[in-house]
């Protein structure tokens, strides 16, 4: 299956955005370079850490649609 953040679409975004938050609590940067970030060997994740906030938001979406409508 592809992924389109695993083709690299987003690394940039992701490289500024942790540069800039650890510039702001007066870390020193993770990676030297953008070169260095892209090189990184990455984390893979697996899907099933999204499936209970997944679920989470499914049950409360349910909850206050039933709400709107029968309360």
């Amino acid at each position: 299956m592809l992924r389109i953040s695993e083709e690299g679409l987003f690394d940039g975004i992701r490289y500024a955005t942790s540069s800039l938050i650890d510039r702001i609590r007066g870390l020193e940067k993770r990676y030297p370079s953008y070169y260095d970030y892209t090189k990184r060997e990455k984390k893979t994740r697996s899907a099933s850490s999204l499936l209970l906030p997944g679920l989470l938001f499914l049950a409360a979406a349910v909850v206050l649609t039933l709400l709107y409508y029968y309360a």
